[in-house]
């Protein structure tokens, strides 16, 4: 009997150890497996154009997941063609197009700041990066009307753009700036010194918050300041995002850790996701009191345009190899970072399909 028992926990244990030799096997060949599939696929020539003025560092990595989209979907995008905005440090960079593009990419109009020795400093005083044109917003409005797929993402329409440039880009996304942004910090002390100042008290936060940011956008002016958002406000300490990507496919519930505008969409809209301020009663008073909305649109789509209202084409990760063909099965199990996450069910998607839009 006691021998009967022990050949069957030793097949169990084969059986395991068997199943974990295939999982990893399957985990280390499927990479290689997409990998090679994706080799073979052709090119998908585009004519894009993608406008980044907050550009601190030669890896570009602010804009890192266009490149990542574009090297997955095989498009090809040069920095020295199809790219405009700032250098690394700031300086203006590329030549605006005087032909239509197909993809049209507004990823940041932020800009670079510099301290008082002319270093890029997240606090310095004096802005080194141009502003967004307005003649360049006068010729994304055209070229969208004539079928361009513009898309867009914070922070192109808030400060430092001009209020009537932001008029322009809000009315091509069919959206209203509420001139609210934000952002949850893991500990209230990271927050720039240029942020600390706009608090009407002493700045002697630490740990985890949110932070309200009210500042002009088009239209809509406010006084610039800065609401806190502590744990006590809270049910949970960082904003959520969900929906699903047009609408369809997988539903989507993320954390998401970046800066956000809450903004209003136009009727006629479809929003394929929602940002929610995770506030408890205590919280929801603040919000009332100040006239912020808890729940606001995400993702707003209209035709042929498409605007994030969050900081998302600065994910940094790995080459997509959960999404290259042949991979994602085995891959999309294993565990990943918050910003992987964005970048694999948010933001990757939803780029695919505006290329599928564009070249059609």
């Amino acid at each position: 009997m006691l021998a009967k028992l022990r050949q069957r926990l030793s097949l169990a244990d084969r059986a395991t150890v068997l199943g974990a030799t295939i999982v990893a096997l399957a985990i280390m060949v499927a990479p290689l497996t997409g990998a090679v599939a994706w080799w073979l696929k052709p090119a998908r020539p585009l004519d894009i154009l993608v406008y980044d003025s907050t550009v601190a560092t030669p890896l570009r990595k602010q804009h890192r997941s266009v490149d990542l989209a574009t090297t997955y979907l095989k498009i090809p995008f040069d920095t020295e063609i199809d790219y405009v905005g700032a250098d690394p440090g700031g300086f203006p960079y590329g030549n605006w197009p005087t032909d239509q593009p197909e993809l049209i990419v507004l990823a940041d109009a932020y800009g670079v700041y510099v301290n008082e020795r002319g270093e890029v400093d997240d606090n310095g005083t004096v802005r080194i990066s141009r502003t967004f044109p307005m003649g360049a917003a006068r010729d994304v409005a055209a070229w969208h009307a004539e079928g361009a797929v513009v898309m867009g993402e914070f922070n192109v329409l808030h400060e430092p753009t001009a209020p009537d440039v932001s008029e322009v880009l809000q009315d091509v996304f069919s959206i209203n700036a509420t001139g609210w942004t934000g952002r949850a910090f893991a500990d209230l002390q990271e927050a720039s010194e240029r942020l600390q100042e706009l608090h009407p008290r002493d700045w002697d936060y630490t740990g985890p918050g949110i932070l309200l940011v009210g500042a002009n956008a088009g239209d809509e002016t406010r006084p610039a300041e800065v609401i806190v958002l502590l744990p006590e406000h809270l049910n949970v300490l960082s904003p959520e995002i969900t929906g699903q990507i047009f609408g369809e496919g997988q539903e989507i519930d993320l954390d998401y850790l970046s800066w956000f505008a809450l903004i209003e969409s136009d009727p006629g809209t479809d929003t394929d996701m929602w940002l929610e301020l995770p506030v408890n009663s205590k919280g929801k008073d603040i919000l009332s009191e100040n006239g912020i909305p808890e729940r606001a649109p995400f993702i707003v789509r209209s035709e042929n345009s498409v605007y994030v209202a969050g900081n998302v084409s600065t994910t940094v990760v790995g080459f997509p190899t959960r999404q290259i063909d042949g991979a994602l099965e085995v891959l999309q199990a294993l565990p990943l970072s918050a910003e992987a996450d964005l970048f694999y069910l948010v933001y990757l998607p939803l780029f695919e399909r505006l290329v599928h839009e564009a070249e059609s």
